[in-house]
């Protein structure tokens, strides 16, 4: 309870913080202001999103105080995999195959199940980190919607699914950066990685043709 509040206070200093730095940078002519304003917008920004992959990664996992609904179910999971092979997780025919791979490549580094929590808090957050610093007018404002929608404690529970999801969001953004067959090909690939870790990640296939097309109100619409 005590972390909720934490992150709560701090987005909301974040968030006075970056209309403020938004508002100085509309409005003086002064480079120098403006590059500082602009700097303490950023060291802001990596601070709120470090303090979330933080409360994320580092959560609970064990006992009765577990964090997150299927937290436990992942970490017993996690355990029963300790006896599997390289053979058997690919005769065994899982349709999940990405993500068992990557637990027991864990397993076999002899990290704790602890790794694997980080490792999903830092490419969900850390993407939909990026995709927010390069895309938003208002950064700290689009973090708050991130977290009020409840998508940021979804990742405390859905290893699986943020994971596929972060994996999603690179692909999109590299499609964004580059054009060409190459484009495709790295966009196709990256789809289907997320889609080993958890099926549904391919039903993010068509938003690379829907990424090229002219954003328009009848388009929007009809979607």
């Amino acid at each position: 309870m005590i972390y909720n509040i934490i992150l709560f206070a701090c987005f909301c200093f974040a968030l006075c913080e970056g209309i403020y730095a938004k508002t100085l940078l509309k409005t003086s002519t002064n480079v120098e202001i403006n590059e500082k304003c602009e700097k303490l917008e950023k060291k802001l920004f990596i601070f709120v999103i470090a303090y979330m992959i933080f409360i994320c990664g580092m959560r609970a996992y064990k006992g009765i105080n577990y964090v997150g609904i299927d937290t436990r179910n992942y970490y017993t999971m996690y355990l029963l995999q300790k006896s599997l092979t390289f053979k058997d997780i690919i005769n065994n025919g899982d349709f999940d195959i990405g993500y068992t791979l990557l637990s027991w490549l864990f397993i076999k580094l002899d990290w704790e199940f602890a790794a694997i929590i980080l490792c999903a808090a830092i490419v969900f957050v850390g993407s939909v980190a990026v995709f927010i610093y390069k895309y938003s007018k208002n950064r700290f404002m689009s973090i708050f919607v991130f977290v009020a929608m409840g998508l940021y404690f979804f990742g405390f529970t859905a290893i699986r699914q943020t994971l596929a999801m972060g994996i999603c969001v690179c692909a999109y953004m590299f499609a964004q950066k580059n054009t060409g067959f190459k484009s495709l090909v790295v966009f196709v690939l990256l789809v289907w990685l997320a889609s080993t870790i958890h099926a549904s990640a391919i039903v993010f296939f068509p938003a690379y043709i829907l990424q090229k097309m002219p954003c328009k109100t009848s388009i929007v619409v009809t979607l």
